[in-house]
């Protein structure tokens, strides 16, 4: 039997608890987790994840660059994929590539679509892809981001947290509330982080019924306590990234509970240079279970979590494992 990482808690007493934990083998957790995953991830409807929606379109007009603009160069299936991750989480509105040609972009794309390293966080509406259909092909992609992503922009653009879409503005209200509620500044960077993965366990509850595509935001996890995994995964990356905590989102597929890999969206976080996975929705119990936090998928490793997850090489490595009781005896 493996033992999670499991805490009786209240919100009150939350962040002042002692972390004494159960030591957990990673030998058993590798050899078992299967079968913990088909317990606890037993989803009843698909996960609220999708892969980039894009529309392409050949432009009529040549496409100029400002001199201003940088134009990423593509060789690979891996340098499309890091010129799309490093714009998104620059939150840029839009940016240029050049490859060879626009079958060889199809080609890369259908490649990292398939493989479900194209996902949707953040992003409202679909991608505009604009080309020119000419060798060497110039591609300008432009993003439209959602009330997170305009967040996320602000931040990374130092500009002032004042949003004219009232949505927007009330989830920075409360994303800043909660973090001035539960983060002590004496705390350590990992500390912080697993105060934010507790918090939303605590504080939010997986739904199997309403509209998919608000239960897919960080809006519905933070303000209305309820939301599927890409809306978890937001909403760490949100909390982390307010508190200076570099996170990210990764899409692939896990074991549902019916023994198959279904779509589905966790996170990446950075803490001390290193990367590890958190996947927030697997720790949050179904049905929800009131003062019960399991912290058996915050922190841990490539090696840990293939058991019973699948997702792109290309995404970072997470070569070491860092789980709580190891950290916290």
């Amino acid at each position: 039997t493996i033992k999670s990482h499991v805490r009786n808690v209240t919100p009150q007493n939350l962040y002042v608890l002692s972390r004494k934990v159960i030591s957990v083998l990673l030998v058993l957790v590798t050899t078992f987790s299967l079968l913990f995953a088909t317990a606890c991830f037993s989803k009843e409807d698909s996960e609220a994840f999708s892969n980039l929606i894009t529309t392409f379109s050949n432009s009529k007009k040549k496409l100029v660059v400002d001199d201003d603009d940088i134009v990423n160069e593509i060789g690979s299936e891996k340098d499309l994929f890091t010129a799309l991750q490093d714009n998104l989480y620059m939150f840029s509105p839009y940016f240029y590539i050049r490859i060879d040609s626009y079958d060889l972009f199809q080609e890369y794309w259908s490649d990292l679509y398939d493989s479900g390293a194209l996902n949707s966080a953040f992003v409202i509406g679909d991608i505009k892809v604009e080309y020119n259909n000419e060798s060497p092909c110039l591609m300008k992609m432009s993003f439209s981001y959602n009330s997170t992503g305009q967040i996320l922009q602000a931040l990374v653009n130092q500009s002032t947290m004042t949003f004219s879409d009232a949505d927007t503005q009330e989830l920075y209200s409360d994303a800043t509330m909660i973090l001035s509620s539960i983060i002590d500044p004496e705390m350590s960077t990992l500390e912080k982080e697993l105060v934010i993965h507790d918090y939303l366990v605590l504080h939010s509850q997986y739904s199997t019924t309403g509209d998919s595509d608000v239960l897919a935001t960080a809006y519905s996890v933070i303000l209305n306590g309820e939301g599927q995994c890409q809306g978890y995964s937001e909403a760490f990356v949100l909390l982390c990234e307010l508190e200076g905590i570099p996170a990210r989102v990764i899409s692939g597929t896990a074991l549902d509970q019916d023994g198959e890999y279904a779509p589905h969206a966790w996170n990446q976080v950075q803490i001390d240079s290193v990367w590890y996975h958190v996947d927030v929705t697997w720790d949050d119990p179904i049905p929800d279970t009131e003062n019960y936090v399991s912290e058996l998928y915050a922190n841990r490793s490539d090696e840990i979590m293939k058991a019973d997850h699948i997702w792109s090489p290309l995404f970072p490595t997470c070569y070491l494992d860092l789980p709580s009781s190891d950290v916290y005896e």
